[in-house]
């Protein structure tokens, strides 16, 4: 899976519970915001960083320190959210819980993603309608999708160097 697909299934799944997608992909001028959704009430903008990471990394405090520098002052944001579908080192969650800076590693993204998990429970947002579960756009079928990169990361680990 390529960073934008990552991108594009977050936004996905975003949608998928009931938030209006705003932007769904970043790049290279995209001033730390991957994507921009609306929550179910209208009112709170969240502003995710995605970070697709090889197997065994972290993602590190200066992704998180750019983030925070755009997410409020440039882009409105109410929620800060970064996700990796890995994980996040013990500086980088120091400096989220220090900033309000919500953070997403791989177990809730499963959650999230695979189990149906809705977006405002993960994020713990208060006051959100919970919409009826509707299945993501067919074209990312997450769960194939996460089979996919499970096994492409195993077929990685078990390669000789």
């Amino acid at each position: 899976m390529s960073f934008t697909q990552f991108e594009l299934a977050v936004a996905d799944l975003a949608e998928r519970d009931g938030f209006t997608i705003e932007q769904a992909c970043g790049g290279v001028n995209d001033r730390g915001a991957d994507v921009i959704a609306v929550a179910p009430d209208g009112r709170t903008r969240v502003v995710i960083q995605c970070k697709h990471t090889r197997r065994g990394k972290s993602v590190g405090a200066p992704v998180l320190y750019a983030l925070n520098g755009t997410a409020r002052p440039v882009h409105g944001a109410d929620v800060v959210v970064a996700i990796t579908n890995g994980s996040f080192s013990e500086p980088a969650i120091d400096f989220a819980d220090s900033q309000q800076i919500k953070l997403i590693g791989h177990y809730l993204l499963r959650q999230w993603a695979t189990w149906g998990t809705p977006l405002a429970e993960v994020l713990c947002l208060e006051n959100q309608p919970v919409p009826p579960v509707r299945p993501a756009r067919e074209a990312l079928n997450w769960s194939e999708i996460w089979s996919k990169l499970l096994s492409q990361q195993q077929q990685k680990a078990a390669a000789p160097v």
